[in-house]
């Protein structure tokens, strides 16, 4: 299941791959690990000088020693170069990456903001 939460931005150009990619990830990693799938939440808001981004899922989630290295090395037998592309990519327009938390067994959460003064695309 897919939920939108989406607010109308005037003028915002989200970065569609990185959606893409987070999406894919969510769905991929963690709603179809679960028996009976799961959620995947797409939230954009504005906030006071920015644009933030969550893709919100509700799947197995990521263990702590597995997040500390997912934006830094790929994970061995796994691609795992689609989140560190898509860091590697917020990081250079917009100065900071991606913000993941998670929770085993309740689901991931992965955030990212644009700054309202420069709102185009990757």
């Amino acid at each position: 299941n897919i939920e939108w939460e989406v607010e109308k931005i005037p003028d915002a150009q989200v970065p569609p791959l990185a959606i893409q990619t987070l999406v894919e990830n969510a769905v991929n990693h963690g709603v179809l690990k679960r028996p009976d799938g799961g959620k995947v939440c797409i939230r954009i808001i504005e906030q006071r000088q920015s644009i933030e981004v969550s893709i919100i899922d509700d799947g197995v989630g990521i263990s702590e020693e597995k997040l500390n290295r997912l934006l830094t090395h790929p994970i061995e037998g796994q691609q795992g170069i689609g989140l560190l592309n898509t860091n590697k990519r917020l990081r250079q327009q917009y100065g900071h990456g991606l913000v993941i938390t998670s929770t085993p067994d309740v689901g991931t959460t992965i955030t990212f903001t644009i700054p309202t003064d420069r709102k185009a695309p990757i």
